[in-house]
C-alpha cells in the first residue's frame, strides 16, 4: 500500500474531499485527488453517508479565485506535491 492509500484510508472523509477541493483550486497533486475521490467512493459503496459532491462543490463557491498564472500554478504544484499527503485539513 502507498503512502497516498495509508493516508486517506486513515483520515475521515471530509478531509479527503477537502484535498480534492484543493486540487480543483490550485491544481495541485492530481495523484493524491484521485486516491481521495477512488476512498470517497468506496466508503459511499459501503454505506458512508457523507454528501461528498455537495460538500467540494459548496466549498468551491465559498473560496477565493487563486489568479494564478500557468507558472505560478507550476511553482505552487512542485513546492506542495511532496509533503501534501502529510497535511490534515
Amino acid at each position: 500500500m502507498s503512502e497516498i492509500d495509508s493516508y486517506c484510508k486513515e483520515v475521515d472523509s471530509k478531509t479527503l474531499a477537502a484535498n480534492v477541493v484543493v486540487y480543483r483550486l490550485l491544481a495541485i497533486n492530481k495523484e493524491l485527488a484521485i486516491v481521495c475521490m477512488q476512498e470517497l467512493y468506496a466508503r459511499r459503496e459501503n454505506g458512508d453517508d457523507f454528501k461528498y459532491e455537495e460538500y467540494i462543490e459548496q466549498q468551491l463557491k465559498e473560496m477565493p479565485s487563486p489568479n494564478m498564472d500557468e507558472k505560478d500554478k507550476g511553482m505552487f504544484a512542485h513546492i506542495f506535491n511532496t509533503d501534501f499527503t502529510k497535511w490534515k485539513m
